[in-house]
């Protein structure tokens, strides 16, 4: 069998979408653009490797159907949809914390979000703190200088992992996952769950298969940075909700 977690089987970078794009509209893999993007980095030979090893497969599965109508569009056909999970046996939930904020578990990049929500939090014009699960850099710095504002309190605790992230979710009114390309299927978003946080999350992608709008978090475009301040404020204001 074979299990697709990402769009690796179909190009090396991710499937960012033109600014023109709208969520779950085509996203046709070209590898003139890739091998420009990524020069000696890329393959061309790679999809069609994939697409034969895909075609020897008993049975071929994708983590949402994102990910399965993304793979059928570039030729991977025949593939299941089997959704990840995590454990969700701890069962003790800590109240909201007095001092408002997001936590943001993916890694630090443009694709991922965390441009989106540092300009976001600067545009709400609302006081915060923004906990990164990542190490400290002087990108990551520079960025934050550049989008997140004088309100807004940022927080590197490097990667963390089991009883750590949990910690760190239950000390933040909520949870950012604004992925501007089609993320398959981030786990962070029942990460937050788990923990009784609140998701803002992306339009793109697998996350509106899991998470409901106006129920389980706030579902935004993250490429307009005033939806992303409209949700932030709707959160902060009203952490009850």
């Amino acid at each position: 069998g074979l299990t697709f977690h990402d769009h690796m089987s179909i190009t090396r970078g991710k499937l960012v979408p033109p600014s023109s794009a709208k969520p779950g509209g085509r996203h046709k893999h070209n590898v003139v653009r890739e091998m420009m993007r990524y020069r000696t980095k890329s393959s061309p030979m790679r999809g069609m490797k994939i697409s034969r090893v895909a075609s020897q497969a008993d049975w071929r599965t994708a983590v949402s159907d994102n990910l399965v109508e993304l793979l059928h569009e570039n030729g991977l056909t025949g593939v299941q949809r089997i959704y990840n999970g995590i454990d969700i046996s701890a069962q003790t939930l800590a109240p909201l914390p007095a001092t408002p904020g997001f936590v943001f578990l993916g890694r630090p990049t443009h694709e991922k979000g965390v441009e989106a929500l540092l300009q976001g939090a600067k545009l709400s014009t609302l006081s915060m703190r923004i906990v990164i699960c990542a190490p400290s850099s002087d990108a990551l710095k520079s960025l934050a200088k550049k989008s997140a504002g004088g309100k807004v309190t940022l927080e590197f605790p490097g990667w963390v992992s089991g009883d750590d992230k949990r910690r760190l979710i239950e000390g933040c009114t909520a949870v950012a996952n604004l992925s501007v390309y089609p993320d398959p299927f981030n786990l962070t978003n029942l990460e937050g769950m788990e923990r009784a946080r609140p998701v803002l999350g992306t339009l793109w992608g697998g996350t509106p298969e899991v998470v409901r709008d106006g129920v389980d978090g706030w579902l935004i475009d993250p490429r307009h940075p005033s939806d992303v301040a409209q949700a932030i404020r709707a959160i902060l204001k009203d952490p009850s909700e």
